[in-house]
């Protein structure tokens, strides 16, 4: 007994009596399509033009740019113009949206020639002009991104091939075998189909239940795809990055903890975190194979008294430094502050973190062992250098 999967009836026999069409393995046949060293052309439109001010982007029919993938979300991300300029969002997709690498979870500028990653789609966004108009499209990328495993996508393929009937595989799968019948269609007299009619039924049910499963499991596995991909882009660029990548990421973390995170166009290396519209903190980002430097800390420092000038309220201060080393950071015990500099963060309300911290912090929000507003309180509380923690076991910063 199979279901045919063209008709999705029951037979009894390797042949499909409803429409002909035989049995298959179809995890052997979607390996043999995989494995083939031919590659199989893709369905998918090769530029996707950009005509509206905001193009959103996904698997859903509904989106101004449809792209067939499974690694896609519905509503992906979408692409806003603003005059000349243009724009990219991710819109909370399972997979995450990464421009030229690097995950984005705000609005971020595009520029002519940037790779987009919609989960493991690939595409170039390209600017043309003519008569002193811009016109922006998505093309398929040179690039590849790598899959683990077999896709759903593969499976489609598959079965599309076997339709076909042009499979083409190793020579240990028989090609030959899963061909479609050339034989015609037998009529199936009323008395037959009503003959264990009440069982079919409840297999189609049953099979219907374990559909819905199935698709309940790939949405999971679809969204801690995402998770893993977004803790280890961060994790390699809070450790290992420097400049507007380490930047980026702090931005990501402490927007996870709920501030509105402000950069300033005259400081790369300022942010400013608010909460209800008020500036709550002055943050400084920086990196050094050595020791902070005092010029970092002073501009943190007239920041702070600036931001009291114009409000006539104190705002807390808080320094992050990444440290350009191929030390683990355990080995590392005061990460580049110095005594000098520990004793003025203390009477100056400014907390002192490193990057190793911060990367702990996401990594106990994400895990749920602490929430938000408790990691937020103890980063306002903090005097100093930030307590030490230990990211080999399930929680090692102390909260105060």
């Amino acid at each position: 007994m199979f279901i045919c999967p063209n008709c999705k009836k029951s037979s009894d026999s390797s042949v499909c009596f409803h429409c002909t069409l035989m049995s298959v393995n179809f995890q052997s046949l979607m390996e043999s399509v995989v494995a083939s060293s031919e590659p199989v052309e893709s369905k998918q439109p090769t530029s996707h033009p950009i005509t509206a001010p905001s193009c959103t982007v996904g698997r859903g029919l509904e989106n101004d740019i449809v792209i067939d993938d499974m690694s896609m979300s519905r509503l992906h991300a979408q692409i806003l113009k603003e005059g000349d300029d243009y724009f990219l969002e991710d819109v909370q997709s399972r997979n995450g949206t990464l421009l030229n690498g690097q995950v984005i979870l705000n609005l971020t500028p595009l520029a002519n020639g940037d790779v987009i990653s919609f989960g493991f789609v690939k595409l170039q966004f390209l600017i043309e002009r003519s008569n002193g108009q811009s016109y922006a499209k998505l093309v398929a990328s040179q690039e590849k991104t790598a899959r683990a495993g077999l896709e759903l996508n593969d499976y489609v393929r598959a079965y599309e091939k076997f339709k076909e009937g042009g499979v083409e595989g190793p020579a240990s799968i028989d090609s030959t075998a899963f061909a479609p019948s050339r034989e015609p269609a037998r009529i199936i007299p009323e008395w037959c189909q009503k003959t264990c009619d009440q069982e079919l039924v409840e297999f189609n049910n049953q099979l219907a239940i374990l559909r819905d499963r199935a698709e309940q499991i790939a949405d999971e596995i679809a969204e801690l795809e995402g998770r893993a991909l977004l803790l280890e882009s961060l994790r390699n660029s809070l450790l290992l990055g420097e400049g507007a990548e380490l930047k980026n990421a702090c931005v990501n973390v402490f927007e996870f903890l709920g501030w509105e995170v402000k950069q300033l166009a005259s400081d790369a290396q300022e942010l400013h975190l608010t909460w209800d519209g008020k500036t709550e903190a002055v943050v400084r980002v920086a990196w050094t194979d050595s020791e902070a430097g005092r010029e970092d800390f002073g501009k943190i420092l007239v920041s702070k008294t600036n931001c009291w000038i114009g409000s006539g309220q104190d705002v807390k201060g808080i320094m992050v430094l990444g440290m350009l080393s191929d030390r683990p950071p355990v080995d590392r015990a005061d990460w580049g502050f110095s005594e000098e500099l520990v004793l003025r963060a203390k009477k100056s309300d400014v907390c002192l973190i490193s990057t190793w911290q911060l990367l702990g912090i996401y990594r106990d929000l994400e895990s749920d062992t602490q929430t938000a507003e408790t990691l937020r309180n103890s980063l306002m509380a903090a005097r100093g250098r930030l307590a030490m923690l230990d990211l080999r076991t399930p929680s090692g910063l102390a909260y105060d």
